[in-house]
């Protein structure tokens, strides 16, 4: 009987530890799955970050580049600043002849003539200036805008 009553004793314990601790298992096992989401999601946005930490390591190796190459053609902010960097005591008309002819050259590499047909509605004496420059606006805005400068019109003459 001793037996008998240790064996119930004993399961009477088993079921009141189990129903004890089965709601603390349930709520580890709700605070596993939490974690493991919380992992995954920030495991996704690690990802992400070293994406964009990438593309701005490029964008950054690829201006230094740029800052660090010397034009291949003179321009007049390079022309000026050697002029001042030197300081040496040249000739002022000399000086300002040699500035100007640098900024004229600077100036004809960056201009674009564009000779339309004579049939063109864009020919000249056939379309107003603001029509012109609108329809210019728009042919650059169309431009593929891949590893090139921005495109901004300074001024449009009709010759």
């Amino acid at each position: 009987q001793t037996q008998k009553d240790n064996n119930k004793t004993t399961e009477t314990i088993a079921r009141h530890v189990t129903a004890a601790i089965s709601l603390h298992i349930t709520k580890l096992q709700d605070a596993e799955e939490k974690i493991a989401k919380t992992a995954a999601e920030l495991d996704a946005s690690l990802t992400a970050c070293n994406t964009q930490l990438e593309e701005v390591q490029t964008s950054i190796a690829k201006l230094t580049k740029q800052v660090l190459t010397p034009p291949s053609k003179p321009s007049y902010a390079m022309a000026l600043a050697t002029a001042l960097a030197t300081g040496q005591q040249v000739d002022p008309e000399k000086q300002a002849q040699h500035l100007q002819q640098t900024a004229r050259e600077a100036i004809k590499e960056c201009q674009l003539l564009i000779d339309f047909p004579v049939t063109s509605q864009l020919a000249a004496g056939k379309s107003s200036h603001a029509q012109l420059v609108e329809h210019i606006k728009k042919a650059l805005e169309a431009l593929p805008k891949d590893n090139t400068p921005e495109l901004n019109i300074r001024s449009v003459n009709q010759l």
